[in-house]
C-alpha cells in the first residue's frame, strides 16, 4: 500500500483549512473592531442628542 497520496491529501487539506481559519479569524477581528467602533460612536451620538434635547 502506498500511503503517500493520502498523506499529501491530508497535508494539503490541513493547509487549506488552516488558511481558511486564519482568514476567517482575521475578518472576524476586523468585523468585531468595526462593530465596537460603530457602537462607541452611536453611544456618543446618543449622549450628545440626549444632552441637546434635555438642555
Amino acid at each position: 500500500m502506498n500511503s503517500g497520496g493520502a498523506d499529501d491529501f491530508y497535508s494539503t487539506l490541513r493547509r487549506k483549512i488552516w488558511r481558511a481559519t486564519f482568514l476567517n479569524t482575521t475578518i472576524a477581528k476586523i468585523y468585531h473592531y468595526c462593530l465596537i467602533k460603530i457602537w462607541i460612536n452611536l453611544s456618543y451620538a446618543n449622549q450628545y442628542i440626549f444632552r441637546i434635547s434635555n438642555g
